[in-house]
C-alpha cells in the first residue's frame, strides 16, 4: 500500500469520532487526494521518512497559489481546510513535527487581474524548477513593477531608469531581470493581461418632451379668428394622440365667455327696442309750427263775443 493511501486511511478513522456530515467526510478525504496528486505532479512524494520535508509553510503557500489560479473561491477555500485539518492530524499523530499550515488562509475575496497573473507567473516559475526562493523574489519583483506601471508597459526603459536612480545596482538588475521574465511570460500568454479599464458611461442627457402627434389623416385648416374671438379668452385646441380616445360631446364653456356673450345680447336688444321705439312715435312727431298753424289749434280758434253778431 503507498503511504498517501495509508494516511488518507488514518485521516478517515480521525474524522470519524468528531461527527462530520457524510458530504464533509467525502469531500475531506477527495481534497486530500487532490493535494497528493498535486504533490506529485511537482516532482515531490511523501514518505514517511520525507514528510516533514515536504509538508512545511512554503509548499503549502505554493499549493493555494495553485488554487487560486485553478479553482474557484469556494472550492479553493474548503481544500485549504481540508489541507488545515490533514496538517492537525499529522500533529496530533506526531507524523509532523509541527502544524505548517498554521498562517495557511483562506482567499478571502475574488482575485484582482494582478494577482491572477502572479498566480500563474508563479506555477510558471514553479514548473521551470526554481526554488522557493527563487520565487519569492520573483514575484515580490512582479509586484514592484505593477505598482510603478499598473497597465504593465512591455517598454521598460522608464523603470529601468527609476531603478538606477533609487536602488543598488544589485537590486537594479536582479528586478530588471524578473520583470523582463514577467513581460515574456505576458507576450506568450495574452490571456492573462490585465483587462482595461470600462470606459466610463457618458453622463444621461435629461429627457426630451413627449411630442404629441397629430393623428394620421389630415387635420381641416381652419381660417384665421375674427377679432371678437380673440377678446373671447377660448381654451386652445389641443391635439389628440391617435391612440387618444376623443373627449365627450359636451364641454364647459368659460365664464368670461358667458359674461361678454350675455352683454352683447343685452347690447342689441336694447339697440333694436330703442330703434322700433323710435320707428313707431315718428308719425305723430311735429314741430311747433305746424302746431300753431293747426286749424285744430285751441289758439286758432275764434271766440265769438255777442258784440260780433
Amino acid at each position: 500500500m503507498d503511504y498517501t493511501d495509508e494516511l488518507r486511511n488514518k485521516f478517515a478513522q480521525f474524522l470519524q469520532p468528531l461527527g462530520v456530515s457524510r458530504n464533509t467526510y467525502k469531500n475531506y478525504l477527495s481534497d486530500l487526494l487532490h493535494f497528493f496528486d498535486w504533490t506529485s505532479s511537482q516532482g515531490y512524494s511523501i514518505t514517511p521518512e520525507g514528510i516533514s520535508q515536504t509538508l512545511v509553510p512554503q509548499f503549502l503557500a505554493l499549493y493555494r497559489d495553485h488554487l487560486i489560479s485553478h479553482s474557484p473561491v469556494a472550492t479553493a477555500n474548503r481544500r485549504l481546510s481540508t489541507i488545515r485539518k490533514f496538517c492537525q492530524f499529522a500533529y496530533s499523530q506526531s507524523i509532523l513535527p509541527s502544524d505548517p499550515s498554521a498562517n495557511l488562509t483562506n482567499i478571502s475575496q475574488p482575485l484582482s487581474p494582478q494577482e491572477a497573473i502572479l498566480g500563474r507567473f508563479r506555477s510558471l516559475l514553479k514548473s521551470e524548477g526554481a526554488s522557493i526562493v527563487t520565487i519569492k523574489n520573483y514575484l515580490s519583483d512582479a509586484r514592484h513593477y505593477m505598482q510603478f506601471s499598473p497597465d504593465l508597459n512591455p517598454d521598460l526603459t522608464e523603470y529601468n531608469a527609476y531603478l538606477e536612480k533609487n536602488f543598488s545596482p544589485s537590486t537594479a538588475l536582479r528586478r530588471i531581470s524578473a520583470v523582463k521574465k514577467l513581460v515574456t511570460f505576458l507576450s506568450q500568454s495574452p490571456t492573462y493581461e490585465l483587462p482595461t479599464p470600462p470606459t466610463p458611461l457618458p453622463t444621461p442627457e435629461p429627457p426630451l418632451p413627449e411630442i404629441v402627434t397629430s393623428p394620421s389623416s389630415p387635420m381641416p385648416e381652419t381660417t384665421a379668428p375674427t377679432p371678437l374671438l380673440n377678446l373671447l379668452d377660448l381654451p386652445e385646441p389641443v391635439l389628440l394622440h391617435p391612440s387618444t380616445p376623443p373627449p365627450p360631446s359636451h364641454r364647459k364653456f368659460n365664464p368670461t365667455f358667458l359674461i361678454i356673450s350675455g352683454a352683447i345680447i343685452v347690447v342689441l336688444i336694447s339697440i333694436i327696442i330703442a330703434y322700433l321705439l323710435a320707428t313707431n312715435s315718428s308719425p305723430q312727431m311735429l314741430s311747433p309750427q305746424s302746431k300753431s298753424n293747426s286749424p285744430n289749434s285751441p289758439s286758432s280758434t275764434r271766440v265769438l263775443s255777442p258784440h260780433s253778431s
